[in-house]
C-alpha cells in the first residue's frame, strides 16, 4: 500500500468520564470532510451476561483484561487498510456484547480513523500503528462525579454502588494502567478545561498529519 494513501489512525485515551466519547465526536463532525470514523473501545469489553449479581459486583471491569484488546486491534487493522470490519454493541446494563446486522465502513485510503477508550494508549500493537496519540486528563473527583451521574441515569445503578465501584476497582487500576498513557501521548489536554477549545485544539493538530 501507498504510505500516502495509508488512512490516518488517532488514537484517544483517558479515565472514566473524562469526555472522550463527547470530544471524539466533535472531533469527527470538524472533519467531516475527511471521511472520518469512529471506533469506541467501550464495544469491545468481554461478553459476561447471565451472571449473579456477586460475580458484577466483584469483577473488575476497569482493568485490560476486561477488553477484547486482540479483536479490537485487529478491527483497527483492517479499517485502517481499507477493509469492512462486522460492528458490535456492548450493553452495559446486561454486560452482553452482539454484533449488529450493520458493517462499519472504513474511510477512502487518505482518510481518518479515531478510535478512543480508556485502554487506547494501553495496548503497544494499537499504540505503534497511530500516527496521533492523545490523553485527556481528568481529576478524580471530576471522573467519579461524571461517572456517577452516568451510571445512574443510563445504567441503572444506585449511588453507592457507583462510589464503592469507583474506590474499590477504578481509581486504582485507573493509576495503575490508564494514567501511564499520558506519558505515551504527543498531546495531553485536560477535561476540565472548555470542551470546544480543546476540540478545536485538537482539530487543528489532526489536520496537520492530514495535510
Amino acid at each position: 500500500m501507498d504510505p500516502k494513501m495509508k488512512n490516518k489512525l488517532v488514537l484517544i485515551a483517558g479515565g472514566t468520564s473524562s469526555g472522550k466519547t463527547t470530544i471524539t465526536m466533535e472531533i469527527a463532525k470538524r472533519l467531516a470532510c475527511f471521511s472520518t470514523v469512529c471506533l469506541s473501545m467501550d464495544n469491545y469489553y468481554r461478553h459476561l451476561p447471565g451472571r449473579d449479581k456477586e460475580f458484577y459486583k466483584n469483577y473488575d471491569f476497569d482493568r485490560p483484561e476486561a477488553i477484547e484488546g486482540t479483536r479490537f486491534a485487529a478491527d483497527l487493522k483492517a479499517l485502517a487498510a481499507g477493509e469492512y470490519v462486522d460492528e458490535i454493541r456492548y450493553d452495559f446494563t446486561t454486560h452482553s456484547r452482539r454484533c449488529t446486522d450493520a458493517r462499519i465502513v472504513p474511510p477512502p485510503f487518505g482518510g481518518l480513523l479515531i478510535a478512543e477508550g480508556i485502554f487506547a494508549l494501553h495496548f503497544d500493537e494499537i499504540c505503534n500503528a497511530a500516527d496521533l496519540k492523545i490523553f485527556i486528563s481528568a481529576e478524580e473527583e471530576t471522573m467519579l462525579n461524571r461517572r456517577m451521574d452516568r451510571d445512574c441515569t443510563q445504567r441503572g445503578r444506585t449511588p453507592e454502588s457507583v462510589r464503592e465501584q469507583f474506590m474499590r476497582f477504578v481509581i486504582p487500576t485507573h493509576r495503575k494502567f490508564v494514567r501511564p498513557g499520558k506519558d505515551k501521548a504527543d498531546i495531553v489536554v485536560r477535561s476540565e478545561d472548555e470542551m470546544e477549545v480543546n476540540a478545536e485544539f485538537l482539530t487543528e493538530k489532526i489536520k496537520e498529519i492530514l495535510s
